[in-house]
Formats: structure tokens, C-alpha cells, sequence
């Protein structure tokens, strides 16, 4: 019986310094404080010769019930504000299964991702859109040359003056706009198949605030977005905002105001179909509710298209939120 206590007190001593581990998540990596033991512990010490008193069952029976609620404590984990229980935990593939080796530390534990995080999520991405997505994929080719780490390995769908209206028609038809691969020009929805992209970022609607009615606009939206969940049912759809216009360039239903209300109706489309919203257009925006002077770079034209400095603050903010 005595045998039997010293165990569970060196179980419990066990238990409340695992306990005590701190996980702390950040953004690429995890790290956690290991506790180290070692056989000259004081918790691996052998019991004392001296005779101890005999617990009766009911001791024995409070301190077994003790021991195992210390160990459902010390089952979950807090990791940032969520609870994380130990189903949902596994041993990182750097470590090996936890063995008691003397002055060894105990393996970390990690999250169990469920998704890819980090650089790896632009790997299997592609860029839909018109004349402003150009201009991103302009900036990201000239980052990749240079020899940066720019978005992972992003992939672009994009050309001039396309809309989602446009897009719709077949190829060769009066004023249809496609973007190219290879070379050729392709239906937006055969686009996203050659690339293998599994995220499709579309951001279209520039070209079409102006030419239809809100409701016209939104049924030709929600159609392009059916043609390529149809022809790639496993893609996730994330439906950018349509970006502002400096203030400079307002006129007639070319405004912000005219903007807004469309990017409030693929919102509410996207709510509507479980599709990603994605507020670019904040980012970029004064207090006047206008493009920025300094992230355009065709004032003196249309002033719609980013110049690099609109670029970065486009993709720190998809990178903070996704990565």
C-alpha cells in the first residue's frame, strides 16, 4: 500500500509540473516552455526506509480521487483565448513519442492545424481580376526578381477592363474580355482549372458599378462565381472589394459613394452563398472616404490603379489576415 501512495504522490508532483508548462503560440512558429527532469529530482527520489503509517481504504480512495482530478486539469491546455483540449493536440512531426529519459525534456505539443498558415497560403491561390490586379501582379513579379518572398506562389488570372459582365461571353463574342494562360485567352472558370488553384481571389466590379444596376451586377457575379465553383467544386471563393477612386476623379456615378453601395451588395452576396468577403478597399481609403493620393498611380488619369506603395498596404493587409 505504501508502494502504491508513493506512486500517486510522485504522479500528482508529475501532473502539477506539466501543469505549469506555458504554450505560446506566434505567428510562425510555436514555442513551449519545457519543463526538465532528471533523476536527481527530488520527484524521482526513492521512498524513505522509514515506515510510514498504513492508509485506510477511504485515504487511499480520496487521494486516487485527487490525483485524477489534478490530471483532468492538467489535460487542457490554454492557447491564446481558445481551450484546447488534449484531443486536439499532437505531438509535433520533429519530435519523437514521450519517453522518461534521465535529463530529457518532454516533447512539445502543437495545435493541430487545420489549415494551411503562413506563406503556404498563397501557394495554391490565384488572382482574379482587371486592370488593379494587373498592377498587384506586376509589384509581386518584380518582388519575386528581385528575389523576395512575395505572396508564395500566387498565381494571376487578370486583363485590363474586365468585369463581371464581360467576362461571361465566349471567347471571340462583341466585347467580351478573358485573361490569358500560356499565352491564350480562356473562360475565367478553365483559368482557375489549368492553374490547380484550390483559393480563388476575385476581385472584378470596377468595370461594372458604372455600366449596370447594382441587381444587374450582382446576378452577373454570382454567375461567373457558379461557372468556377461548377468547373472547380472544391475551390474556396474570396470575393475582394472593388477598390476607391481618388477624389479628384469623382464624377457622375464614378464615385465612392457608387462604390460603397456595390461592395455592400457583394457582401451581402457573399454572406448569402458562404463565400469570403474581403474589405480591401478600407485599407486604402482617407478620412474623406477616398483612394489616397500617395497609393495611386494615375492621378492625372482614371485614378483607380495602385501604385507599389498601394501594392504593399494591399498585401500586408491580406497577409496579415491570412497569414
Amino acid at each position: 500500500m505504501r508502494k502504491h501512495i508513493s506512486i500517486l504522490l510522485s504522479a500528482a508532483a508529475l501532473l502539477g509540473l506539466l501543469s505549469s508548462c506555458r504554450i505560446t503560440l506566434g505567428m510562425d512558429e510555436l514555442s513551449t516552455t519545457a519543463v526538465q527532469t532528471s533523476v536527481d529530482s527530488p520527484l524521482f527520489e526513492e521512498s524513505s526506509s522509514e515506515a510510514a503509517p498504513e492508509a485506510s481504504t477511504e485515504e487511499y480512495t480520496e487521494l486516487t480521487s485527487l490525483i485524477f482530478s489534478t490530471a483532468a486539469v492538467s489535460a487542457s491546455h490554454t492557447v491564446g483565448a481558445e481551450k484546447v483540449g488534449p484531443s486536439e493536440l499532437e505531438y509535433s512531426e520533429s519530435t519523437e513519442p514521450p519517453t522518461r529519459k534521465p535529463g530529457r525534456t518532454f516533447p512539445n505539443l502543437i495545435q493541430k492545424n487545420k489549415y494551411k498558415t503562413g506563406k503556404e497560403f498563397f501557394d495554391d491561390v490565384v488572382f482574379v481580376g482587371d486592370s488593379v490586379s494587373l498592377g498587384l501582379r506586376n509589384y509581386v513579379t518584380n518582388q519575386r526578381n528581385k528575389g523576395a518572398e512575395c505572396l508564395g506562389k500566387a498565381q494571376f488570372l487578370v486583363a485590363g477592363s474586365m468585369g463581371y459582365g464581360n467576362s461571361l461571353g465566349a471567347i471571340g463574342s462583341a466585347n467580351s474580355i478573358h485573361p490569358k494562360y500560356q499565352g491564350k485567352e480562356i473562360m475565367i472558370e478553365d483559368g482557375v482549372q489549368k492553374t490547380g488553384a484550390k483559393k480563388v481571389f476575385i476581385m472584378l466590379g470596377l468595370n461594372d458599378f458604372c455600366a449596370y444596376s447594382v441587381d444587374t451586377g450582382m446576378k452577373n457575379a454570382e454567375k461567373l462565381i457558379g461557372r468556377i465553383i461548377e468547373k472547380n467544386p472544391d475551390v474556396k471563393i474570396y470575393v475582394q472589394s472593388v477598390t476607391p477612386v481618388i477624389k479628384a476623379k469623382e464624377h457622375g456615378r464614378f464615385n465612392n459613394q457608387s462604390i460603397d453601395a456595390f461592395n455592400a451588395a457583394l457582401k451581402n452576396l457573399c454572406n448569402a452563398n458562404g463565400w469570403t468577403y474581403v474589405d480591401v478597399a478600407s485599407s486604402l481609403k482617407g478620412a474623406d472616404n477616398c483612394f489616397k493620393d500617395e497609393y495611386c498611380s494615375d492621378k492625372d488619369a482614371q485614378g483607380v490603379h495602385m501604385s507599389y506603395a498601394g501594392c504593399k498596404v494591399w498585401i500586408d493587409m491580406l497577409t496579415n489576415k491570412y497569414c
